[in-house]
């Protein structure tokens, strides 16, 4: 029937996704997954994403082995924040599934070039609702090393919120 066809549909975006992906258009992919996960999807597709990533995140976020830094500033970002709204309305997610998107969430946060975008001028304002988002995140569900890894990352989120502040 209809909830079929809808879960069918959902599968081909998935393959779309996944395809651009290997293609080498990363950004691309990820922006997609993105606005179908903000349109209420029932498929996890950022998640499906991030389960191509090779092994080392670090490396791969960084452009390790030579290769340019896979996603932009303004896409991690964005990944940051759409990571942390899944977090936030739990959904379903499964303990692996919500340690996972910290993981994410962490090395996002620890690669990413706090004066690439102060130079955007509103990266304190950026820091501040990126802070609250982190801040409605429920740590009762998570294992003990998600939800270490979540408050050391509200943590520094905070402490750039208050740098930057303070710098303008």
């Amino acid at each position: 029937g209809a909830v079929a066809s809808a879960v069918d549909m959902e599968e081909a975006q998935v393959a779309t996704i996944q395809r651009a992906f290997r293609d080498g258009k990363v950004s691309e992919a990820f922006l997609k997954a993105m606005n179908l996960q903000a349109d209420g999807a029932s498929i996890d597709y950022i998640g499906r994403l991030c389960a191509l990533v090779p092994d080392s995140l670090e490396d791969w976020l960084q452009g390790g082995g030579g290769h340019v830094a896979p996603l932009s500033m303004q896409v991690k970002l964005l990944l940051i924040f759409s990571l942390a709204k899944q977090l936030e309305e739990g959904g379903g997610l499964s303990e692996a599934a919500c340690s996972t998107k910290i993981s994410w969430i962490a090395e996002l946060w620890f690669v990413f070039d706090l004066t690439e975008l102060s130079e955007q001028g509103s990266s304190a304002d950026i820091c501040g609702q990126l802070s609250d988002v982190l801040e409605r995140i429920g740590t009762a569900g998570l294992c003990e090393t998600g939800a270490d890894q979540l408050r050391r990352v509200k943590k520094a989120v905070q402490q750039a919120a208050r740098l930057l502040r303070d710098k303008n």
